[in-house]
């Protein structure tokens, strides 16, 4: 179902708001990796001994792992997707590791040039705070994968439009966060059809018309 909405969220009428208003191609997604950790190094892969909390500068180290390991290609103009398995606490590092993250997108440096990426962690359950469609409900019946749907989106506008943050320092997502509109249009609780499944995604900023949208 991620895989679905990854492939195809471009095709839905909102980034149609991407292109006119903050000159937004077809992102290009190189790889999506799934990590899990695990408290023992006895096995070979290269994510035996991945530690079960990372706090938001982690993921940098992960990105270039998988690189130098030959595990992704190398690219600059793609993004690379880091999901993370309910077994990696992820947290913000000001916060201490109780402050768990929902989401981020940054720049990975390295030698050779910066890559982007977005770190998509599963919530750990369904009362957790990152399951940010719980009071709405969910299109596929999933709290997992509904809320990460939502999430993902809001990390994808804003790292394919990194230019944009209003004096607030709020990006184009984050000044509609969870505000979803139209719910039902699509199917049961979902607002955006994408590929052949109805999600719930939340608007983002017409910076033309100082409004929240879903598409032109």
């Amino acid at each position: 179902m991620l895989d679905i909405f990854v492939g195809n969220v471009q095709n839905n009428a909102i980034w149609s708001v991407m292109k006119s208003r903050y000159g937004v191609g077809i992102p290009y997604f190189d790889r999506r990796v799934e990590v899990a950790c695990s408290t023992s190094c006895a096995a070979t892969s290269v994510w035996s001994c991945l530690p079960c909390n990372i706090n938001q500068w982690g993921e940098h180290g992960i990105i270039n792992q998988l690189q130098n390991s030959g595990s992704v290609p190398k690219n600059s103009n793609a993004i690379y997707l880091l999901v993370l398995g309910s077994n990696v606490n992820y947290y913000w590092s000001q916060g201490g590791s109780t402050n768990q993250l929902c989401a981020t997108h940054d720049l990975a440096a390295a030698s050779d040039g910066n890559y982007k990426y977005i770190t998509l962690p599963m919530p750990k359950s369904s009362s957790s705070a990152c399951n940010v469609v719980k009071s709405i409900g969910y299109p596929n019946g999933d709290y997992a994968l509904d809320s990460m749907a939502a999430i993902y989106f809001h990390e994808l506008t804003e790292i394919v439009a990194p230019n944009y943050m209003d004096s607030w320092s709020y990006q184009i997502a984050d000044k509609c966060a969870n505000r979803f509109q139209a719910v039902g249009t699509q199917g049961t609780k979902g607002n955006a059809r994408v590929g052949n499944q109805n999600y719930l995604i939340p608007p983002i900023w017409d910076s033309w018309y100082g409004v929240c949208t879903m598409g032109l």
